[in-house]
C-alpha cells in the first residue's frame, strides 16, 4: 500500500515513516518535498526520506519559498534529485503554473513526473 504524507504534517514525515518502518513489506510512502527552504534542504530531505522507505515525492507549488516559481532552483533540485534517486515526482498544479511546469520539465527530461490539474472550488 502507498501511504501519502498528509499536508497537515507538512515536512515532518515521522508518523508515515514509522508506519513504513513497522511493515516495510506492506507499506511504501509518498513524501511531501520540502520546497520552502531552498534547493539544498530539499535535496537533503529527499535523500533522507528515501532511506526511510519513501518511494516518491509530491511538490506543492503553494509551499515554495516566497518569490520562487515552480520553474525555479528548488523545483529543479527536486527533479534532479528524484532522477538520481529513481523516484517519481507528483505535482498538483493550476493553469497559472502550466508555463513554469513546461519550463522545469524541460530541464530534467529523465525525471518521472506526473502532473495533475488541481481543481479550485469556491
Amino acid at each position: 500500500a502507498v501511504l501519502v504524507q498528509p499536508i497537515v504534517y507538512k515536512f515532518d514525515h515521522a508518523y508515515i515513516g514509522s508506519l513504513i518502518k513497522s511493515k516495510p513489506a506492506r507499506f511504501v510512502g509518498m513524501a511531501l518535498a520540502n520546497t520552502s527552504s531552498g534547493p539544498d534542504v530539499a535535496q537533503q530531505q529527499m535523500e533522507a526520506i528515501v532511506a526511510d522507505g519513501f518511494r516518491g515525492v509530491r511538490v506543492n507549488p503553494n509551499l515554495l519559498t516566497e518569490g520562487e516559481t515552480l520553474s525555479g532552483p528548488t523545483t529543479r533540485a527536486v527533479l534532479r534529485t528524484a532522477a538520481k534517486l529513481d523516484i517519481p515526482v507528483a505535482m498538483f498544479v493550476q493553469p497559472v503554473h502550466f508555463q513554469d511546469l513546461k519550463d522545469v520539465l524541460a530541464t530534467s527530461p529523465q525525471t518521472k513526473v506526473t502532473a495533475r490539474r488541481r481543481k479550485i472550488t469556491s
